[in-house]
């Protein structure tokens, strides 16, 4: 590792699985520790830059939420259209007849697994339905970079001395 590398390392560490997360006051001060990194404090330390922190972490609220609902819905479709799947697949392969020995269980049994197949599919329809008109899939991926709200575009005075 060349010197410049090793002297980056010793101002902003090592690369973490959380680094995305905006925590400018937080990394500054381990800048400051370090003293490597003068201008960079400098930056972390503006205004501007707080604003579109804030603005990033409310929207990153935002987004967590559609990510999650969209996940959650999306997986309960799966799960349902599973179940209809297997609710088929044994309403047309076990002998039901000869499994419960009474004369119509058959039918009744076929009716139950229909009705249950047809609850399952219509309820996984519907739920892909609200996915395409309400698009919380579109929402999750748009809350963290809103026009207006994430300073992402503002420039910053930032003085370099």
């Amino acid at each position: 590792m060349d010197r410049v590398t090793e002297l980056c390392e010793q101002a902003i560490g090592k690369n973490e699985d959380d680094d995305y997360i905006l925590r400018p006051a937080a990394h500054a001060e381990t800048l400051e520790k370090s003293g490597n990194a003068r201008l960079l404090v400098n930056v972390l330390r503006t205004p501007d830059l707080q604003t579109t922190v804030e603005d990033y972490t409310s929207n990153d609220k935002l987004a967590v939420r559609a990510q999650g609902r969209y996940k959650f819905l999306a997986k309960t479709a799966i799960w349902l259209v599973f179940l209809a799947v297997i609710t088929a697949a044994i309403a047309a392969t076990l002998p039901l007849d000869s499994m419960f020995g009474i004369n119509g269980a058959q039918h009744q049994a076929r009716l139950i697994a229909i009705l249950f197949l047809f609850l399952a599919l219509l309820g996984a329809f519907g739920i892909l339905f609200w996915l395409e008109t309400r698009k919380p899939y579109v929402r999750w991926h748009e809350a963290r970079g809103r026009p207006g709200l994430a300073g992402w575009v503002r420039p910053c005075n930032i003085k370099w001395t």
